[in-house]
């Protein structure tokens, strides 16, 4: 498939503004109710979460770098919410536990549509509209609403990924590591990606990703004692959550409401039951994928788009694994420009491959976070799917993840060497 020129791309960069403007509506209505709670408590019912104050989690962390400032551990107090890393704490030297959090919580939700729609680049009417609603998924909205940390450490990842697509030598990577093991730092998940990065690379360049991975593991035992704080701090929940988890909590509290017929259920140890489950499907999806690497070795995906891929799907394949909230997802969105353009490869099963996985993603971005029996059945379909799909894909892609090709400056395809 010939790609379009440069000239005829730029002249559609006018798509841009439709994803664009309903991001930045979607951003500014938030900001609005932000400042009226009366005028909050009448949209609530529209939001997902709707809990006052707006921009609550972000909000509640900068209370907690208030407290840190003056020399408390919230972190070691049980009555606290705050639930991240200590590392994060270390930001009130920076001062913005001073800062108003409706501009913070505006400010990095700008951030992120901006990001997302460079990221994504929309180059048709209908794929600028899909990009647009993205802003609007219940996922989305959650975020924005709470203004997460997750928004912030998608934006890094997302740069990360950049910048590990434009390393040509071992010495480049330092930037690209560094990203991600700031956000590894300030919460845990983001370390999927560097195992990823470990097991994709080859040579002096994975001794480079090995070594930063080394140094998060050691930095990590050295504040062990911090993960016995923060566990009993993060419920699982059914609700607005995905992971392999979420199905076998709604099971459990079904199969409990008639314990006289389910009995055996009883002493079931469901989160045993979910990780077995899950590492199961894991093995089939990577075998299976493993079958498919000749077909993706000839459909050119570029450097950019594959980097973005490995760190969106194995944060999310990797956070899986245990119980989210559902604006993590946001990481999946690093995987679309690699779908994108392998749903329009010739190779029927790369095609076939990316569209359904667009079709799980799409389903699990739509669903209601306070879904009933029904919609929740099929929002865990969609999120398995979508989670083995980008299994199976990875399996296919990890031997022509990076060929030997460089990146001209300002080009996002390779070019042969």
């Amino acid at each position: 498939m010939r790609a379009p020129s440069r000239r005829k791309l730029a002249g559609r960069r006018w798509l841009y503004l439709i994803p664009l403007g309903i991001g930045l509506l979607a951003a500014g209505t938030l900001f609005r109710l932000a400042w009226d709670q009366e005028l909050w408590e009448r949209a609530s019912p529209w939001l997902p979460y709707g809990q006052w104050p707006a921009y609550g989690d972000l909000a509640v962390t900068l209370q907690h770098l208030d407290e840190a400032a003056a020399g408390l551990d919230p972190l070691s107090d049980p009555e606290s919410e705050y639930a991240y890393p200590r590392a994060v704490l270390a930001l009130h030297h920076l001062g913005l536990q001073h800062l108003s959090s409706n501009w913070l919580g505006l400010l990095q939700n700008l951030a992120v549509v901006a990001g997302v729609v460079l990221l994504l680049r929309p180059r048709t009417l209908p794929g600028a509209v899909a990009c647009g609603l993205l802003f609007v998924a219940p996922p989305m909205v959650l975020g924005f609403e709470r203004a997460n940390l997750d928004f912030l450490l998608f934006l890094l990842c997302a740069a990360a990924g950049i910048a590990w697509a434009r390393a040509a030598s071992p010495p480049a990577l330092v930037l690209p590591l560094a990203g991600l093991l700031a956000a590894a730092v300030m919460k845990l998940h983001p370390v999927f990606a560097l195992g990823a990065a470990v097991l994709v690379e080859r040579g002096r360049r994975r001794l480079v990703w090995l070594a930063g991975l080394a140094a998060l593991l050691a930095y990590w035992a050295a504040t062990h004692a911090d993960f016995a704080l923060i566990a009993p701090k993060l419920p699982v929940t059914s609700w607005g959550s995905w992971g392999c988890l979420s199905f076998f909590v709604r099971l459990e509290r079904f199969l409990s409401g008639d314990r006289a017929t389910y009995v055996w259920a009883a002493d079931t140890p469901w989160n045993l039951v979910a990780v077995t489950t899950y590492a199961l499907l894991v093995a089939g999806a990577y075998l299976l994928g493993r079958r498919w690497a000749g077909a993706f070795a000839t459909a050119g995906f570029a450097p950019r788009d594959t980097a973005l891929y490995w760190i969106g799907a194995a944060i999310c394949c990797g956070s899986f694994a245990g119980a989210n909230i559902a604006y993590r997802w946001i990481f999946v969105l690093l995987t679309l420009p690699l779908l994108l353009h392998a749903a329009r490869q010739a190779d029927r099963r790369v095609a076939r491959w990316a569209r359904l996985a667009l079709v799980a993603i799409a389903v699990s971005l739509a669903i209601p976070l306070n879904a009933h029996r029904n919609a929740f059945l099929v929002a865990q379909l969609a999120n398995w799917s979508c989670i083995l799909l980008l299994i199976a894909g990875g399996a296919a892609l990890q031997r022509t993840a990076f060929p030997a090709v460089r990146v001209a400056p300002g080009v996002d395809r390779p070019v042969r060497t």
